[in-house]
């Protein structure tokens, strides 16, 4: 529907609480605000990041492209925003797009001729049915090598035609409560610092400002087990 301006009432309203999240979409929003005249264009992160103090969060109901997401973030700090772990966190449980959900939903579009949907092909749909199918890859598998090789590797074989697991994959059911590979999913929200760090995919980091230490506090306590 294009920018209803969505950035601009959130901006207006950030100044009166403490956290503002995002819950759910993808990179192909574009929410459009201008400061002090600069015209700054935002994707992922929530327009509250252009208020000091306000802790921005992108929630588990995303899902997130890293490549864009770290753009995002760059480009946001290289106009002096800061984009700082007291300042912005990202969902242990957010799904992620990884580089071979743009590539399916292309294909998808392409097998539809002329009924395609008309998408952007940034693989947001294809990230979120993974999501359903309980194949998706998390944030929070970042930090665990092997959890991320093991997710990956299903996930190959769920979209590979020519091989067995495919049907063994969506025929199985799922994994008994006690299964030991919940730690990695958890919903604990994290700061956003390198995705290259060796504890943690975003470890976490004591906010600056004493607000938005209590509303971290209040909201990254509670873990719950991975749907």
């Amino acid at each position: 529907m294009g920018d209803e301006g969505k950035g601009k009432i959130v901006d207006l309203l950030t100044p009166a609480f403490d956290i503002v999240a995002r819950y759910q979409g993808g990179h192909n929003a574009g929410h459009t605000v201008y400061v002090k005249g600069k015209k700054i264009v935002l994707h992922l992160i929530p327009s509250g990041i252009l208020r000091p103090g306000t802790l921005c969060v992108i929630g588990n109901g995303l899902v997130l492209s890293p490549p864009a997401f770290f753009k995002e973030a760059g480009d946001l700090a290289a106009q002096g925003v800061s984009v700082d772990p007291s300042r912005l966190a990202v969902s242990r449980g957010a799904h992620l797009i990884m580089p071979w959900h743009p590539l399916v939903e292309r294909i998808s579009e392409d097998l539809r001729g002329e009924k395609k949907i008309g998408t952007t092909c940034r693989g947001i749909g294809p990230a979120y049915e993974d999501k359903a199918a309980r194949l998706g890859v998390r944030a929070g598998d970042l930090g665990d090598l092997g959890v991320l090789r093991e997710k990956i590797e299903e996930n190959a074989a769920a979209k590979n035609p020519f091989s067995g697991r495919s049907a063994f994959l969506l025929s199985t059911p799922p994994p008994s409560s006690g299964n030991t590979r919940a730690g990695p999913g958890s919903s604990l929200l994290t700061s956003v610092t390198s995705p290259t760090s060796s504890t943690s995919a975003w470890p976490g980091a004591t906010p600056s400002s004493s607000r938005a230490r209590r509303a971290r506090s209040s909201i990254s306590t509670t873990a719950r087990t991975p749907s």
